[in-house]
């Protein structure tokens, strides 16, 4: 868990969603943190993983 997405202004898309590119063969860890109105940050999610074959 080394890099890092900001997604601004988030809560103004219906989906909430976010698509990463480029990510190199192998399996991939992901978390999410959300922040409030009053900049409180939430404890990470669950790490759920991706694997990205060839």
């Amino acid at each position: 868990m080394t890099k890092q997405v900001v997604v601004e202004n988030a809560a103004a898309e219906a989906d909430m969603s976010y698509r990463i590119g480029g990510l190199a063969t192998g399996t991939w860890y992901f978390t999410i943190q959300v922040q409030d109105i009053n900049g409180l940050i939430s404890a990470p999610s669950e790490v759920v993983s991706k694997s990205i074959s060839s």
